[in-house]
């Protein structure tokens, strides 16, 4: 799942069938590298308005291309409630952070981020590498830092960057080896 299409996602509570509103915001752990939760907007739970319920991503149901499931949305916010998470940040406010290697070279800026719609974890980073470039993906693996400025990447994913494709970790081992032997 692309960041790009959480926004506005629908989210439906299972137990009675009911639309809760639509899907404001993720939040991200920069630590863990996943989706954490999510802020739900325009609905309400149990007959109470709500705006700006959360919900904790361990109690989604399913993640779809139409809509955000959850076994039952009371506990899924109490689960977000009782969860202790460090320091977290909206999904989306990693657009236009800046791409760094470990070694210190430019790699773009952040356009969008790929998880995995069942373990929330990040899978990928789409990449604008400047102006009049083709966007790039780098594979999450490549990731080591996401910070409040910059996220580092691996030196291997200059290479990716470069060629316009996504390189993962066995091709970047692959790459290493070529380039040392």
């Amino acid at each position: 799942m692309n960041s790009k299409q959480l926004k506005g996602l629908k989210v439906i509570d299972l137990v009675d069938c009911t639309a809760l509103g639509t899907v404001d915001h993720a939040m991200f752990d920069p630590t863990a590298q996943k989706v954490v939760g999510f802020s739900v907007v325009g609905g309400q739970v149990g007959g109470l308005a709500e705006d700006g319920l959360m919900v904790a991503a361990a109690s989604v149901h399913a993640l779809g291309p139409d809509a955000l499931t959850l076994d039952n949305a009371v506990l899924a916010h109490q689960a977000w409630v009782d969860a202790v998470y460090g320091p977290l940040e909206p999904l989306d406010a990693l657009a236009k952070r800046k791409l760094v290697t470990e070694g210190g070279t430019n790699v773009g800026e952040v356009v969008s981020v790929e998880f995995d719609p069942q373990t929330f974890a990040m899978t990928g980073v789409e990449v604008s590498p400047g102006f009049f470039k083709a966007n790039t993906h780098l594979a999450g693996s490549h990731v080591l830092r996401v910070g409040p400025d910059v996220v580092v990447v691996a030196d291997a994913a200059t290479t990716a960057a470069e060629s316009g494709t996504e390189v993962g970790p066995a091709a970047a081992a692959a790459l290493t080896g070529a380039s040392a032997g």
